[in-house]
């Protein structure tokens, strides 16, 4: 679904059509709220002076390995045992690995925000989980309004499909590695 179908079905069955921007809006505040991987990677070149920067679409669950071997979280600069550690924003592998390691990072990822300006984008989860955002946007245009019974009805089309976008997410998600970003150090 473009950004544009989304405002029309949004629209659909409304006593009164809603601006884009507001209903966007919502629809950014439903993708704020979940948390999901879009597979694809990138390699990323990290200079000799230390760590790289935490992606800015991280949402949770990140994971370091080298090789195929999932590496403990360690304190910071504990040089007492071999894993990785955050600091300043940063990811840090300890000493006992070289310095041009290739680590790969698994995360589950923020999806992006959608622009109205944009009418022929789309969002960047599964489509079969595209009427999720559009029922949302009908669930708070029903609470502006207070349409209390047809925010209950639309609401509750929202929950059902945030259920099965979390069961979705949680086969297809990081539990089975997808979410890879390759980087080198």
């Amino acid at each position: 679904m473009t950004v544009q179908e989304i405002i029309t079905k949004a629209n659909d069955g409304m006593d009164e059509d809603f601006p884009d921007d507001e209903i966007i809006g919502w629809v950014n505040d439903c993708l704020d709220g979940l948390n999901y991987y879009k597979p694809d990677s990138s390699v990323v070149s990290v200079g000799t002076s230390g760590g790289f920067a935490i992606p800015t679409d991280y949402a949770s669950d990140l994971r370091v390995k080298v090789g195929s071997k999932f590496l403990d979280q360690v304190a910071p600069m504990n040089e007492d045992y071999q894993g990785f550690y955050f600091l300043d924003g940063e990811i840090f592998l300890t000493s006992d690995y070289e310095e041009n390691t290739s680590i790969t990072v698994v995360y589950n990822k923020r999806p992006a925000r959608l622009d109205y300006t944009l009418p022929s984008s789309s969002p960047d989860i599964p489509t079969q989980h595209h009427p999720m955002l559009v029922a949302y946007a009908q669930a708070m245009a029903m609470a502006k309004d207070d349409e209390s019974e047809r925010f209950k009805q639309f609401y509750g089309l929202y929950m059902t499909a945030k259920i099965e976008f979390d069961a979705y997410t949680s086969k297809e998600g990081i539990a089975l590695g997808s979410g890879q970003v390759q980087v080198i150090r």
